[in-house]
């Protein structure tokens, strides 16, 4: 359910700018839900944040004074965070090294992300290196997954020992489709088993992020677990801090009354606003109180506004009696911060307004 504060909020947004589609970010939320979070983990655990999982720049100084440094991966990612590194921030560079010409006058610290050997050739000599692995084979994402370097090519690592003592990180992530608490733990133990053999000089192990399948109690129970480990572990969750506080806002365009249920078509679109975005739940707002309302308790299928056939935000069976006109407005729930990268406009329909609250 979304907070009635919240939508009193949107509410009267959508009085004083009734058109177009909007995505409204409650950055308190995501403040007070990173603060929550790091009050439960351990000492030895830091949190930076993928800046493409909420590529803005508002949100992204906003949430820098509490967390400890940036995941990035191309330029328009650091231009988005160099302003607001310091000497304290720790970095990952992902698979981008272009903005070692800008390193003279920048703060903090600097590790390379490496998801494919010939990477290393493009970097300096001294540089600190994270090597990205792919999970264990015996695992779903290890099976499935693109990313990361495999067993073969860490073995391949082996005999450079050089090339293994600048390794200071092993980096690994699970995706949020079907994580457990046993998949990060097992791929942990893969990584705690490279550095025995190969990397003695691994200072940490980043965990990814995709711990939006976790339950509050194996978050806990993952915090034990790593407090337990001398080392540093890092997590670069995007998702699950945003994903709660974010909402997608559009008007009704038309109605049409259907055997199952009611269509409802919008000017929020999935295709072009809410990409990697799965809402859960939606509300109505009366915001054309004076309209002949549609009343209905039937199922309520939420339309986009292109002319792609599985434009389709959510479709759900309200429970109790729901009246609505055109010209009123629709909340979802559950938007990514991914949707504010994706947002885009299509032959004629605006990309959608970003407000903060």
């Amino acid at each position: 359910m979304i907070d009635q504060k919240i939508l009193k909020q949107i509410y009267i947004s959508c009085l004083k700018e009734p058109n177009g589609p909007k995505i409204f970010i409650d950055l308190k939320s995501i403040k007070d839900r990173f603060l929550e979070i790091k009050d439960m983990a351990p000492a030895n655990l830091d949190f930076i944040f993928p800046v493409k999982s909420f590529p803005h720049s508002t949100f992204l100084h906003a949430i820098a004074p509490i967390i400890s440094g940036f995941e990035f991966s191309n330029q328009n990612e650091f231009n988005l965070i160099k302003e607001v590194l310091s000497p304290d921030t720790t970095n990952l560079a992902s698979n981008f090294f272009n903005h070692e010409s800008e390193r003279s006058f920048l703060k903090g610290n600097f590790c390379y992300d490496i998801g494919y050997l010939d990477q290393i050739d493009d970097l300096a000599p001294d540089s600190a290196i994270s090597l990205r692995l792919k999970p264990p084979l015996e695992l779903y994402q290890g099976e499935k997954t693109r990313f990361g370097l495999s067993e073969e090519e860490i073995q391949s690592l082996a005999s450079q020992d050089k090339l293994c003592k600048r390794v200071i990180s092993l980096h690994f992530h699970l995706g949020f489709e079907r994580t457990t608490l046993e998949d990060i733990k097992s791929t942990i133990e893969m990584c705690l088993g490279y550095r025995e053999k190969h990397f003695s000089n691994l200072t940490s192990i980043n965990i990814g992020g995709g711990i939006t399948t976790l339950s509050k109690q194996d978050l806990v129970d993952l915090f034990t677990y790593i407090s337990n480990i001398d080392l540093k572990f890092v997590m670069e969750a995007g998702r699950y801090f945003t994903e709660n506080a974010c909402y997608g806002v559009g008007q009704i365009l038309s109605l049409r009354e259907r055997p199952h249920g009611i269509d409802i078509l919008t000017d929020l679109s999935r295709e072009c606003h809410l990409k990697w975005a799965w809402p859960k739940s939606f509300n109505i707002l009366n915001t054309r109180p004076n309209q002949q309302k549609t009343k209905s308790s039937k199922t309520i299928q939420i339309l986009g506004n292109t002319a792609f056939e599985g434009d389709t935000l959510l479709s759900a069976t309200p429970e109790r009696e729901l009246s609505f006109s055109k010209g009123d407005h629709i909340v979802v729930d559950n938007v990514s911060g991914y949707s504010i990268a994706w947002n885009h406009s299509f032959n004629g329909v605006p990309a959608a307004k970003i407000i903060f609250l």
